[in-house]
């Protein structure tokens, strides 16, 4: 990104090629005002240089710790709660009711239980089950459901295309249903996707509502605020009619180029979208930005090469840009594959999303 002006850029779905989305927003800042702040900073990479050197990364690590202290002591001193300060399972406790959910860094996983297959390695995404995510941090699941069976007994299996996951979508829910009784702050967004089977969505959608709806979902097709959806799965339906908020419509506002060969160009598409929700983001937008961190590039890139070319990067750049800009917008919600899986550079890339909510 370069020092142009902040201003107001258009709003669509990010699955546009980099270089038009940074075309579009240098286009605006020539006709902007002049006395806004510029854009977050992008730290260069290529493929042979990808993590962050070992000065940097001590140097963030400290930033982590003081952080961390920080917000403990400030914590302690406006409310006694607990003995485990912003930890994955609880770091949604601090955050104001009031506030949109829209308005919120949330860390999450794409394809969530993709963990099986069979050998072919451009399959699994994930190595932990969904209760670890969640008790890691995660706060969106990606959720994709075959289905299977016949007449009354027709249910959904979890699958990754061709590949069933081991597990079924009531299994899903329950850990997430669990997870909410013991930690009634936290949320859930889950989005609901058929996948590997072509039932109408009409039937898609009444085998969901008449076997697995449960009181605990939120199924509003509007953004809720932060206290409207504690204790919840918000429901984001990727069927039509299915009810919750509409996946492909107007409330959320997604990158998700999935597919993008060249990690340079993937990584630009996060950043211009991190960039449109926290430093472009106007007043009264609360959509739900969405920025899929994921790709895969076959029969060359897996989904965990993509991982390790792409995260640690990322983690530079918000703990690069963390003290500055997290007092003018959030992150929005950003799906990882292999979450939390090394405890190294993942961690932190997810300990800097969710201490983005933070401003002490």
């Amino acid at each position: 990104m370069t020092d142009s002006p902040d201003l107001e850029i258009p709003m669509a779905s990010v699955h546009d090629d980099a270089e038009t989305k940074l075309a579009e927003i240098s286009t605006a800042a020539a006709d902007g005002p002049t006395d806004l702040p510029p854009a977050m900073t992008r730290p260069a990479f290529t493929e042979a240089d990808l993590r962050p050197t070992t000065s940097q990364a001590a140097s963030f690590a400290a930033l982590r710790t003081e952080l961390s202290e920080a917000v403990g002591q400030r914590l302690l001193r406006a409310r006694a709660k607990p003995t485990e300060l912003l930890t994955g399972k609880d770091w949604m406790y601090y955050l104001p009711d009031g506030n949109s959910i829209g308005r919120v860094s949330i860390p999450g996983t794409h394809e969530s239980c993709a963990r099986y297959g069979k050998g072919n390695i451009f399959v699994p995404c994930q190595t932990l089950d969904v209760a670890d995510q969640l008790d890691r941090g995660c706060r969106f699941l990606d959720i994709r459901c075959r289905v299977v069976g016949s007449g009354s007994d027709m249910s959904f299996a979890i699958h990754h295309g061709a590949y069933y996951q081991n597990i079924m979508f009531g299994d899903v829910q329950q850990k997430c249903a669990d997870f909410l009784y013991s930690h009634p702050s936290e949320f859930i967004l889950m989005r609901v996707k058929q996948e590997y089977s072509h039932e109408s969505d009409e039937d898609f959608r009444d085998i969901f509502k008449n076997r697995y709806l449960r009181s605990y979902y939120y199924t509003d097709g509007s953004i809720p605020t932060v206290g409207q959806a504690r204790g919840k799965i918000v429901l984001l339906g990727d069927v039509a009619g299915l009810g919750g908020i509409n996946y492909g419509g107007s409330n959320l506002v997604i990158q998700d180029d999935y597919s993008q060969d060249d990690p340079n160009v993937k990584f630009d598409e996060i950043w211009a979208q991190a960039n449109a929700s926290v430093v472009y983001r106007q007043p009264g937008d609360d959509r739900l930005y969405v920025n899929y961190v994921s790709a895969n590039d076959p029969p060359w890139i897996a989904p965990d090469g993509y991982a390790d070319l792409i995260q640690p990067p990322l983690y530079d750049a918000i703990w690069g840009n963390i003290e500055q800009w997290r007092t003018v917008g959030q992150l929005g919600v950003m799906p990882l594959d292999f979450f939390d899986s090394d405890g190294g550079w993942n961690e932190g890339l997810i300990s800097g999303i969710i201490y983005w909510n933070y401003n002490w």
